[in-house]
This record gives structure tokens, C-alpha cells and sequence, in this order.
């Protein structure tokens, strides 16, 4: 019996050697499959052992060439190929498209028409990351721009929408930091989250009529933007903004009706409803007219309206000045009535009377060199608040002697702002007047202005010459924070108070003198000014810091006084009695 199992068992190792080393060739498929030859055959059975025992397997032998490659299969639902594009089939019966494997090119062109169907979709993450893209052509078959389609194409420098597309996905141009304008056609109806953020380099956009909704934060980051060009205020009225940051009013840019900046806005008959946030920091407006038909303001949709100044209303609303109802349209309003605007363009100079005050709202013409006027109608006026904020243009202003005051924020963030000057007729330069306007290089502050308000000159980074007139009493806090070219200055006797941080960071500074009429200085005011060494005090006598006596004779060095300023006694309130 023993006898028996052994021979058995020996028959089945032999048989399952040669089920494993059998193997047919194998064709090429519809779906182009590689083939490859058969297996070498099996070795020779070794001869039978002794009783009980096993007898030992022969060698395998050598497997086969691989065999030629099938031919390709029918199309499928995706086609790949050394192509810059690819085409995947939707449930449609259309084409979308993505990236080939060659995405090194700068210029593409996507055809309207593939295997005689249509292309209608540029699909989730078509293109994402193809930094060396700089330009797309999208066919107007096109109706479908998916999620992060583009995101990240840091090269995209141009890409034209067709009027056939109706929703561009969230994230779709996000971070295409190349791209400098963009027009949206009418026939898009929603602007995705994060459609367009960190755009850095776009400047103008055009928002078509058809867009119904912005998603949240489709604009935030696009910090060079300065112009939004629309058609039709009525349809710009129902646009849902989701958040600040999806209106691209949001970057401080300034709104274009039909080619012309908006800056005394008539809301058409047939709105009833302006949606939160539609107007939400369009700094040119001046003025609105609110008509009959209007019932709902909603939330915002004025907010950071800084000069507003003027309510028309002819609508049931009930609107106070100063007040956050109806949308803040009232917020920042001087007046409300329901008459004909009061205010007058002159030469593109935007002025407003009220209480025997003349205003300069702004400016809505287009010379980036400004001469302002030399009176209105023969009487002298004030720069308004934000009267010039954000005019990345202008590059050099000349005030007259007409003007009397400098408003707050009415130069701030004029990057390109190199030459200012002001007249002896200006008495007050009012808060963060001439903020972070970087590129302005020198001031001279004339002997008729007495004061010197909060960050009127904070971050003018390349400011290199500053002379204060002998009329300022007073410097406000952080009043030339973070001037990093300023090497000296002069602080005349007529100066009582220096604010706090009002010379902090200005870390080129390496001389000061502080004339004898000050009295108060603020803490930190000449923080982080490092290589600051010489401090001269006209009027050593008398100093303390937050009650702690210091010794006139140690003031009197140059070197001891600077040392006690930036750093010793840098954070205490010093007095003089």
C-alpha cells in the first residue's frame, strides 16, 4: 500500500510541473495589450529513487523571448498620448479636457471639435501647476471651466473666456500670479471660491451681466487690481457676494460704469434690492441716488464708503447719518436730501459745499502729474478725507495755496507717489495722511502747519529728507514709523509733544535734535533706530521718565542722550517740568 501512495504521489508533483511551466502565447487585444512568447519547456523527469523516497525534479527550462506588442485597442474612455492634451468622454456624449504628457508648452489652443464631438469642459485640475503655461485658447463650445483647472499656472500671463461659458469653478485661477486682466463674459453665471485669489498681477477685470453669484474670497489677494469694468448697474445690484473678499471692490480698486469711473451713482428704477457687500469700499463714490422702487439695502453694501457724502433718497427707507442700517449707505453722508446732487465737477476735480465748507471729494480724470486748483469759485477749500486714497497713478502733486487742510487718508497707498508739494496756506496734515506712500523721497512741512497727525507719514519707506516747519506744535504717534531712509532730523522749538513710536524703526537715523520747546516725549518713540548716535537736547534741563530724574549733565552728551532714547529708557513717557 505504502508502495502505492508513493508512485501516486510521484505522478502528481510530475503533473503539476508541467501544468506550471506550460504557457501560450498571448495575443494583442482591442485594448493593445503587450504579449509575450510562451514558456521554454519543462526538464526531462528525473529517474525514480529507491523505495519510499522521491525522486528529484528536473531542471525548468529557460523562459522564452517576449513576444512583439498587440495592436491598440478601440478608443476608450480616456485618450493619453504625447500630446499637450488630453480628452476624457462624458456622460454627455462630449469631450473634457486635461493636460498630456507634454506640460512644458507655453501656448495652447483647445479645438472645439474632437472625434467629431464636442469639447465642452476644461476638467477638475485640468492644468494645475503648469507653470510654464502663458497662454490658453479656449473655443466658445466650451461651457465648463472646472475646479483648480488652472490653479497654480504661476506663467499664465493671458486667457480669453468665450461667451459660452457659464460657471468657472472654485480655485480655477487660483495663485496665477502672472495673469494681468481678465473679462468675463455674460454668459457666466457663478464665479467660484477662490476663483481668482492671489492673482497678484491682475489689474482690471471686467464682470459680465450674467453672473449671479461670487464665491467666498474669489478675489482676495489680488492686490495690484485698480480697475472693475462692468455694463449694467442694475445687474451688478442683485450679484450674490458671498463674503468682503469675493467682491473685487474688496482690493481697493475703483468701479467703471460703462467705461466711466463711478462717482455719483443713480440706482436704476427697476432695482428693489441691492445685495450685501455690492458696494462694499468703492472709495470714488461721492454720491447716490436711491429711487422709489428701492425697499431693501442689505448688509454692507455701502460699508468703507469713506466719501459717501451725499444721500439722495427718494425711496420709503429711513436713513440717518452716521448710522450702519440700510447697508451704511448714510454711514459716511454729510447730508441727506432728496434734490438734485450738489456736487461739481470742475475739470475733473470733484468738489461739494455744505455749511459754508468747500470740499475737494477727488479726482475722476486721468493726468498722473496734478496741479490742484488754486481756489473754488474764489474761495479757499479742504482736501476731504480719502480725497486722493489709492491713486496708484499719480505720481507728483502740487497744492495750491488755496487749500487749507489735508484730510485723513487723502494721499494713503499712492505707491507711485514721489513729489508732493504743500503750501503755506495748509494748517493740519490730517491721520495717515500720506501713509505708505513709499516711493515719496522728501517733505517739507511749511511753517503753517501746526500739527502733525497719527501715521500721516507711516512706512514712506524712501523718505530721505524731512523738514519741519517752525509753526508744528505737535507730532502724532507713529507719525514717521518705519522711514527707513530718513538719516537726520530736526525738531524745531515750536514742537511741545512727540508721540509715541513717531520716529520707531527708522533705523537709518543717525542724528537728532530736539528743540528746546519740547516738553513730552512718547515711549518707544525712537525704538529700533540702531545706528541711532547722537541725540542733541536744546533744552537738557529739567527731564524724566515715567518720575525717574535724569541728569542733565548726562543729556548733555551726545552719545548718553542717544543711548537713554533708543534703548535705556526707550519704553518710559519722558516729561520735561
Amino acid at each position: 500500500m505504502k508502495k502505492i501512495l508513493c508512485v501516486a504521489v510521484a505522478i502528481l508533483m510530475i503533473s503539476s510541473m508541467f501544468l506550471l511551466s506550460a504557457c501560450n502565447l498571448v495575443s494583442g487585444n482591442n485594448n493593445g495589450e503587450v504579449v509575450t512568447d510562451q514558456q521554454g519547456e519543462a526538464g526531462e523527469k528525473g529517474e525514480q529513487g529507491g523505495k519510499g523516497d522521491q525522486s528529484d525534479k528536473g531542471e525548468q527550462g529557460e523562459n522564452g523571448n517576449q513576444g512583439n506588442q498587440g495592436n491598440q485597442g478601440n478608443q476608450g474612455d480616456t485618450t493619453s498620448s504625447n500630446n499637450p492634451i488630453d480628452f476624457s468622454l462624458l456622460p454627455d456624449g462630449t469631450y473634457g479636457v486635461m493636460a498630456g504628457k507634454l506640460q512644458n508648452l507655453e501656448d495652447i489652443e483647445i479645438p472645439a471639435v474632437y472625434n467629431d464631438k464636442a469639447v465642452t469642459s476644461i476638467l477638475p485640475n485640468a492644468f494645475q501647476n503648469a507653470e510654464s503655461l502663458k497662454s490658453i485658447t479656449i473655443p466658445v463650445s466650451v461651457t465648463d471651466i472646472g475646479e483648480s483647472a488652472f490653479d497654480n499656472c504661476t506663467g499664465l500671463m493671458s486667457v480669453t473666456i468665450p461667451d459660452s461659458v457659464t460657471n468657472i469653478g472654485k480655485n480655477a485661477f487660483n495663485n496665477c500670479t502672472s495673469l494681468t486682466s481678465v473679462a468675463i463674459p455674460d454668459s457666466v453665471t457663478n464665479i467660484g471660491k477662490n476663483a481668482f485669489n492671489s492673482c497678484t498681477s491682475l489689474t482690471e477685470i471686467t464682470i459680465g451681466n450674467g453672473v449671479a453669484t461670487i464665491g467666498v474670497n474669489a478675489f482676495e489677494g489680488c492686490t495690484s487690481l485698480s480697475g472693475i469694468y462692468i455694463q449694467d448697474i442694475a445687474k451688478w445690484c442683485k450679484i450674490d457676494f458671498y463674503n468682503y473678499e469675493s467682491n473685487p471692490l474688496y482690493n481697493n480698486a475703483s468701479l467703471y460704469l460703462n467705461g466711466t469711473l463711478v462717482t455719483e451713482l443713480v440706482i436704476p428704477e427697476t432695482v428693489t434690492r441691492i445685495s450685501a457687500r455690492a458696494f462694499y469700499n468703492c472709495t470714488s463714490l461721492t454720491s447716490i441716488t436711491i429711487p422709489s422702487s428701492v425697499t431693501h439695502i442689505e448688509y454692507a453694501a455701502f460699508a468703507a464708503c469713506g466719501k459717501l457724502v451725499e444721500v439722495i433718497n427718494h425711496s420709503d427707507l429711513s436713513l440717518d447719518i452716521g448710522s450702519y442700517s440700510n447697508g451704511d449707505v448714510a454711514y459716511s453722508a454729510i447730508e441727506i436730501h432728496n434734490g438734485a446732487s450738489k456736487i461739481v465737477n470742475k475739470d475733473g476735480y470733484l468738489f461739494y459745499t455744505y455749511d459754508g465748507v468747500n470740499y475737494l471729494l477727488g479726482y475722476a480724470g486721468t493726468d498722473t502729474e496734478l496741479t490742484l486748483p488754486r481756489d473754488y469759485n474764489g474761495e479757499t477749500y479742504e482736501l476731504y478725507d480719502l480725497a486722493f486714497y489709492y491713486c496708484d497713478s499719480l505720481t507728483s502733486v502740487a497744492i495750491s495755496n488755496g487749500v487749507t487742510k489735508i484730510g485723513e487718508l487723502a494721499f494713503a497707498y499712492c505707491k507711485n507717489l514721489t513729489s508732493i508739494t504743500i503750501p503755506n496756506s495748509v494748517t493740519s496734515i490730517g491721520e495717515l495722511a500720506f501713509t505708505d506712500c513709499e516711493n515719496l523721497t522728501s517733505i517739507t512741512i511749511p511753517d503753517s502747519v501746526t500739527s502733525i497727525g497719527f501715521q500721516a507719514f507711516f512706512n514712506c519707506t524712501y523718505l530721505a529728507s524731512l523738514t519741519i516747519g517752525n509753526g508744528v506744535t505737535s507730532i502724532g504717534s507713529y507719525a514717521f514709523w518705519q522711514c527707513y531712509s530718513l538719516t537726520e532730523i530736526t525738531i524745531p522749538d515750536s514742537v511741545t509733544n512727540i508721540g509715541d513710536y513717531a520716529f520707531s524703526n527708522c533705523d537709518s537715523l543717525t542724528s537728532v535734535t530736539i528743540g528746546s520747546g519740547v516738553t513730552s516725549i512718547g515711549s518707544y518713540a525712537f525704538r529700533y533706530c540702531t545706528r541711532l548716535t547722537s541725540v542733541t537736547f536744546e533744552n537738557p534741563n529739567g527731564w524724566s521718565a515715567d518720575g525717574t530724574s535724569i541728569s542733565s549733565s548726562v543729556l548733555a552728551y551726545k552719545s548718553f542722550a542717544a543711548q537713554y532714547l533708543t534703548d535705556t529708557y526707550r519704553s518710559y513717557n519722558w516729561q520735561r517740568s
